[in-house]
């Protein structure tokens, strides 16, 4: 029984998944970035601990556009107007998603820099 409900969590965690493919531009901008990301690091051909940062790193930063885009969703739901604290926590989120997207960018650069 409890295999069960745990396959359905992950039926549900892909739905996700799927849904922000489908309907948000900015996860697939940064989805095309990761591909960008990993591309390069087979080019330049960067050992093992270097991928280990970029996979880590891909994954944060789409986990945080993730949590961004929930967030957005929630905040509309509650309140379908214009509040200016709602809009502030949004643009908050929206400024974490900035943030560790620019760190993997640095990381990535110095990363690639560093092996070239």
């Amino acid at each position: 029984m409890r295999f069960k409900k745990n396959l359905q969590s992950y039926r549900f965690a892909i739905k996700g998944i799927r849904y922000l493919i489908r309907f948000e531009n900015n996860f697939r901008i940064q989805l095309i970035c990761a591909f960008l990301v990993i591309a390069i690091g087979i080019i330049y051909q960067i050992p093992i601990l270097a991928w280990t940062v970029f996979i880590v790193l891909i994954g944060v930063v789409l986990m945080a556009e993730a949590f961004n885009t929930a967030l957005e969703k929630l905040a509309d739901k509650i309140e379908p107007g214009y509040d200016k604290e709602i809009g502030a926590i949004k643009d908050i989120a929206a400024g974490a998603v900035l943030l560790i997207s620019a760190a993997a960018l640095i990381a990535g650069l110095l990363i690639l820099f560093n092996f070239q």
